[in-house]
């Protein structure tokens, strides 16, 4: 697979936070996120369901999606849960829909889960250090017509800062409802992912 190169048009679902948005802005990509909180940015950004968002585009609007869907039901701490199966297969659903989307490339973006050995293996399992962050998390990608991504520093290279399922694992309640995207926390890979796929 070889990086397309020229204006394209990106929606990027799921993504409060704005970092992809914004370093994909700066190389002049037309972008849009979405998700169901306001954009941490003032960058263009439509707040409200992923699904009823694309349902409205016309076919050929948008050339990529990349999507951080939520992982509430799909990490390993919460999948079996009792009473969460319906929640998780709804989940589940929502990802297929995103995957089958009717443009041209999508990468999927979600921790070491049930998606993992119930749906589809990743395409690639990566960690925000081995681009410059200062971060070690596994983050998982599922890339339809997306190239793995080059990493700078091998995967198991050990590094100072190790976080559970998210950077804001171990915070308090208050703080996690400051903190919802650990995204932000990952500069640097997101510069990344828009220099090497954009």
């Amino acid at each position: 697979m070889t990086v397309i190169k020229g204006i394209r048009r990106v929606v990027v679902a799921c993504e409060q936070s704005q970092s992809l948005t914004s370093a994909l802005l700066s190389r002049g990509h037309e972008v849009i996120s979405v998700d169901l909180l306001p954009g941490d940015k003032n960058l263009p950004h439509h707040q409200g369901d992923v699904v009823e968002y694309l349902e409205s585009l016309c076919p050929g609007d948008v050339d990529d999606i990349v999507a951080f869907p939520p992982c509430t039901y799909l990490c390993k701490a919460q999948m079996w849960m009792q009473g969460r199966v319906s929640s998780r297969d709804k989940a589940v659903d929502f990802i297929n829909y995103l995957w089958n989307y009717d443009c041209e490339r999508v990468a999927l973006e979600n921790p070491v889960g049930f998606l993992n050995n119930n749906w589809l293996k990743p395409s690639q399992i990566i960690s925000p250090h081995q681009f410059g962050d200062d971060y070690k998390k596994d983050i998982c990608l599922w890339l339809r017509n997306f190239p793995e991504l080059f990493t700078l520093v091998p995967f198991g290279e050990k590094h100072h800062r190790k976080v559970d399922n998210h950077c804001n694992g171990r915070m308090s309640r208050s703080q996690k409802s400051v903190i919802r995207s650990s995204w932000k926390f990952y500069p640097q890979l997101c510069n990344h992912i828009a220099e090497s796929w954009f």
